[in-house]
C-alpha cells in the first residue's frame, strides 16, 4: 500500500468528512446517553448493553474523532507520536469494545427469545459482563503500546492505527489475533445467535398457530413481539459489519502479501467508511426501539411545551383555591339546612356515605381539598 499523502483537495474533503461525522456522532449519541440516563422506563437489565454501546459511540466521537479533526487539520506526521498513539489506542479500544458488545447483545437476545425460562442475567451479572468486555478490549489495545505490534499513521496520512501495512512477524501475529478475536469469532457468535433466534421464532409461530389459529390476534402479537426483539439487534450487527468489513479485508489483504503499489486512496476509503460506525446506532434506536423513541420525545420534545414549575404551582394553587371555595359553599348550604356532612365527598361535590357532624367535616377540609385537585 502506498504511503504517499493525499492531494490537497482530497485532504480537505477528508477533513470536512471528519467534521461532519464528529458533529453527527457527538450530537446524536449525546441525546441517546442522556435519554438512557434520565428515562427510568429504560432502566432495565437488557438495556444495560445498549447503554454501554451508546457510551462506546459517544466516546468514539468525543475522544477519537475530535482528535482526528485536529490531526487532519495539522497533517498527521507533524502532530507527534504521542497524539498519533493516543488516537490509534482510543479508536482501537472503542472499536474492539463495540463489536464485543454487539456479540454480547446477540447472545442476550438469543437467550431472551430461545431460552426465556433459563435466562438468569440479573443486573449484577450484566454489569460484570460489560466490565469484562471493556477490560478485554482495552487490554488488547494496550499491547501495541508495549511492543506487540505498534501504532502509526495509516496510508494516506488521514489517521493513525495499527501498522497493518508492515509484514514483520511481530506485527503479523498481532493482526492475526485481533482478526480472530474481534472479527471472525464475533461474526460466528452472532451468526449462531441469530440462527437460533430465527429457529425459536419459527417454533413459537407454529405453536401459536396450533393454539389460536393463524389469523388470531394472539398469534400475530406473539410472533410480532418475538421478532421485533431481535430485529433491531440484527440490523445493528449488519450495519457494523457493513462499515468494518472493507477495512478488515483491506488490512488482512495488505498484511498477507497484497501489493503495496496501489493509490493511497484505496487504503483511505475503507478507513473513512469504518468511521461511520458510531453514527448509525442512534438512528436505529430512534426508528426501531419504540420505548426509546417515546422516552426521547418525552424528554426532549414534550418538555418544551410543559409549563415551568412556577406556572405549574400557580395553576395548582388556583385549582386548590377553587376546590376549597366550592367545598366551603356546599358546607355552608348544608349547615344552613341543619344537615350533617358526609366525609366521602367526590370532586364534583357529591355527598355520600355515613353521616358525620359538621364539626368533624370542618376538620377534614384540608385533607379532602387536595384530592379534589388531582
Amino acid at each position: 500500500m502506498s504511503n504517499e499523502a493525499l492531494r490537497r483537495h482530497e485532504a480537505n474533503i477528508v477533513l470536512g468528512y471528519y467534521i461532519a461525522i464528529f458533529v453527527i456522532g457527538f450530537v446524536t449519541n449525546t441525546i441517546v446517553v442522556i435519554t438512557f440516563i434520565f428515562s427510568k422506563r429504560l432502566h432495565t437489565t437488557p438495556n444495560l448493553i445498549l447503554f454501554s454501546m451508546s457510551v462506546c459511540d459517544w466516546l468514539m466521537a468525543a475522544m477519537a474523532k475530535s482528535v482526528g479533526i485536529y490531526g487532519n487539520a495539522r497533517y498527521w506526521p507533524t502532530v507527534g507520536k504521542v497524539t498519533c498513539d493516543y488516537y490509534a489506542f482510543a479508536t482501537s479500544a472503542i472499536g474492539y469494545a463495540s463489536i464485543l458488545h454487539l456479540a454480547a447483545l446477540a447472545v442476550e437476545k438469543r437467550m431472551a427469545v430461545a431460552s426465556p425460562m433459563t435466562n438468569s442475567l440479573n443486573e449484577r451479572r450484566m454489569l460484570v459482563i460489560i466490565a469484562t468486555l471493556w477490560g478485554f478490549a482495552i487490554l488488547w489495545a494496550v499491547f501495541p503500546l508495549i511492543g506487540w505490534s505498534s501504532y502509526g499513521p495509516e496510508p494516506g496520512y488521514v489517521s493513525c492505527s495499527i501498522t497493518w501495512y508492515t509484514t514483520d512477524h511481530n506485527n503479523v501475529s498481532y493482526i492475526i489475533c485481533i482478526s480472530v478475536l474481534f472479527f471472525f469469532v464475533p461474526i460466528v457468535t452472532m451468526t449462531f445467535s441469530f440462527a437460533s433466534i430465527y429457529k425459536a421464532i419459527r417454533n413459537i409461530s407454529h405453536e401459536a398457530i396450533a393454539r389460536w389459529g393463524s389469523h388470531a390476534r394472539a398469534t400475530q402479537e406473539t410472533i410480532k413481539a418475538k421478532a421485533k426483539t431481535a430485529k433491531m439487534a440484527f440490523l445493528m450487527v449488519m450495519c457494523f459489519l457493513f462499515a468494518w468489513t472493507p477495512y478488515a479485508v483491506v488490512s488482512l489483504w495488505t498484511t498477507f502479501g497484497g501489493t503495496h503499489r496501489n493509490p493511497a486512496l484505496l487504503g483511505v476509503l475503507p478507513s473513512l467508511f469504518a468511521k461511520l460506525s458510531s453514527c448509525y446506532n442512534p438512528i436505529i434506536y430512534f426508528f426501531m426501539y419504540t420505548k426509546f423513541r417515546r422516552a426521547a420525545k418525552l424528554l426532549f420534545i414534550k418538555k418544551v411545551i410543559r409549563p415551568t414549575e412556577a406556572e405549574r404551582s400557580r395553576v395548582l394553587s388556583g385549582i386548590r383555591t377553587r376546590a376549597a371555595s366550592t367545598f366551603a359553599v356546599k358546607l355552608t348550604v348544608h349547615a344552613e339546612k341543619g344537615q350533617q356532612i358526609a366525609p366521602n365527598i367526590t370532586p364534583q361535590g357529591a355527598v355520600k356515605g355515613p353521616v358525620e357532624s359538621i364539626e368533624d367535616n370542618l376538620q377534614k377540609i384540608e385533607t379532602i381539598t387536595p384530592c379534589t385537585s388531582v
